[in-house]
């Protein structure tokens, strides 16, 4: 679920099953559900990143990060690109055993993914 603050329109809260996902990080209004057990949400990404840069809207910057709640294991991870992935858009899949990050739903489509990901357990996130 996702609930926006009030005071505060550009503050998106998500709850997946009674768990707060990603406090303190600024979220898009609303994610998508990868095969019923991860629940993925844009978020913001980092200030530092090279092709980083400021626009209106979408989360106000042009390099996204994901974040990722794995419902089963009641576990979030936070996926950042890295200084050579531009996520303009990104996007999570699954492949057989494998998750996969697209920096863009036009690479999603041509099946060219940045990351490739063990389905279990997904990789600790960095500290931010």
């Amino acid at each position: 679920m996702h609930l926006q603050d009030p005071s505060d329109h550009s503050r998106t809260d998500v709850w997946v099953d009674g768990v707060r996902v990603a406090d303190g990080i600024t979220l898009d209004s609303s994610g998508y559900w990868v095969d019923g057990r991860y629940y993925v949400v844009q978020a913001e990404g980092p200030q530092d990143h090279p092709e980083q840069g400021h626009t209106m809207g979408h989360l106000g910057c042009t390099v996204l990060s994901l974040v990722v709640h794995d419902a089963e294991l009641a576990t979030t991870r936070i996926l950042v690109p890295g200084a050579t992935e531009a996520w303009t858009d990104p996007e999570l899949g699954r492949d057989g055993d494998t998750l996969c990050v697209y920096p863009s739903r036009g690479a999603r489509a041509a099946g060219r993914a940045d990351r490739v990901l063990p389905l279990e357990p997904l990789p600790p996130s960095p500290s931010r």
